[in-house]
């Protein structure tokens, strides 16, 4: 199978070859121009077309989410709009009652769990004070824009000389790395499942800890706030004083 084949003209899937676009991919084989049945137009390479692991412009989705629960959202359909990477978009039900588009990528590796009222209820429960604890400013963990010399455009990714994103994220001083990715897309999407696992964790967790320290001073005062981070199968694990169980006194 050649990637130097003219494929102008020929169909795959709902795709049809349109021209020959600039460059290559990273392997070195010919990208195409290709228009959709849909009306869009996406760029392929030859290998991916002669294989048939592209057969549409993303508009025929891969796996059906309809009616599968992501933290807080129902899946209700599929819609025909795209994110800025070209993945899928999703109308989702919130259980707080509000409708949102959400990314297939996003919810599928568990970065988007609600419409955002999840954050907001922890942002409301720390209230305005600025509470840093266990080395780490709350507040600081809600803002997650990126740099203004910042290249990608996205906190804690950046592109390196060889043309991957690089996608990491920092929490109590201590840097964790997130792997590297060969598109922009999977490296935000590794950069956003990290968020909520690390900084939106860690908030949960000191929220918890505030609730129960609250019902018991003593316990409170003997079991002070503080937090460890362990890995495993992929996940980030907060360990914090929150799960000591006060005993009767």
């Amino acid at each position: 199978m050649s990637a130097g084949k003219d494929l102008k003209g020929r169909r795959f899937g709902r795709l049809t070859v349109i021209e020959r676009a600039a460059g290559s991919d990273s392997s070195g084989c010919r990208l195409w121009l290709c228009r959709c049945d849909c009306g869009n137009g996406k760029i392929v390479s030859s290998k991916n077309l002669l294989r048939g692991h592209t057969r549409s412009c993303g508009c025929i989705a891969a796996k059906d989410l309809t009616g599968k629960r992501f933290g807080r959202l129902t899946v209700l359909h599929i819609t025909d709009r795209r994110t800025s990477y070209g993945g899928i978009l999703w109308l989702c039900r919130c259980d707080c009652g509000k409708h949102i588009e959400a990314g297939e990528g996003g919810l599928v590796h568990g970065s988007t769990v609600s419409c955002g009222c999840r954050q907001r209820e922890a942002q409301e429960a720390l209230g305005n004070a600025r509470i840093c604890v266990d080395g780490t400013c709350l507040q600081s963990l809600n803002h997650h824009k990126a740099r203004s010399d910042s290249r990608s455009g996205i906190a804690g990714v950046r592109r390196n000389k060889r043309g991957k994103y690089e996608a990491r994220i920092n929490l109590q001083g201590r840097m964790y790395w997130l792997g590297t990715y060969r598109s922009l897309r999977e490296a935000e999407a590794a950069r956003e499942k990290g968020r909520e696992e690390l900084h939106q964790g860690f908030i949960d967790a000191y929220c918890r800890w505030e609730q129960q320290a609250a019902q018991d001073a003593v316990w409170a005062a003997a079991n002070p706030f503080s937090a460890r981070v362990r890995r495993e199968n992929g996940h980030f694990l907060i360990q914090t004083t929150v799960d000591v169980v006060p005993e009767p006194h």
